[in-house]
């Protein structure tokens, strides 16, 4: 009974049921799939992070690896997700990837709490800094001028007479090349 439930979860999502995935929990259910839910209730919860992941990969597929009995209530389940990076993908906190055109293959790992036949509590966890490597397109070209104007400010704040008004404006200007680098490799903070 719990193989088959689950087993119709994944179905559900791949199959774009998301109200029918949503029968299968419990109306208090709680969720946690950080970082796009991190801690709700119920269908809304699940539809919310569904909506999100849909609308960043039109075409995801989730795939069962392994499936784990820890006790009489509670499953492990590990998953590989994949799809084609094709929508903006927010991540709240962590940023917004823009759409890179690029093919993600992603390890997921899923707890659930299943009890008379709908799940309870789901918690969903995977590797962000992962996530965020695959889909990241970097100007490499751009980073390398940064880097050679990060050299130059490093060079005049190394020559500017200290506690001066020069220090100050250089290092205000070393700032803003610090940002501007950091956001050629971690664009998905820049909003």
């Amino acid at each position: 009974m719990t193989d088959q439930l689950i087993r119709d979860y994944y179905r559900c999502f791949n199959e774009r049921r998301i109200p029918d995935a949503g029968l299968l929990f419990t109306p208090d259910a709680v969720l946690e799939m950080p970082p796009f839910v991190q801690r709700a209730h119920g269908y809304a919860a699940y539809a919310q992070f569904a909506e999100t992941w849909l609308r960043a990969f039109p075409d995801a597929v989730f795939t069962m690896e392994r499936m784990e009995q820890h006790n009489e209530t509670v499953c492990e389940v590990d998953i590989i997700a994949t799809g084609t990076h094709s929508g903006p993908l927010d991540l709240g906190a962590f940023g917004l990837l823009k759409p890179s055109g690029g093919r993600l293959m992603l390890r997921l790992r899923e707890l659930l709490d299943i009890r008379d036949g709908h799940i309870t509590y789901a918690s969903l966890s995977f590797d962000l800094n992962g996530l965020v490597r695959q889909l990241n397109r970097i100007d490499y070209d751009r980073l390398v001028r940064g880097l050679d104007t990060i050299r130059q400010l490093a060079d005049e704040l190394t020559a500017a007479d200290p506690d001066s008004e020069q220090q100050r404006e250089v290092t205000e200007r070393l700032g803003q090349a610090l940002d501007a680098a950091r956001l050629v490799v971690r664009p998905q903070f820049k909003r």
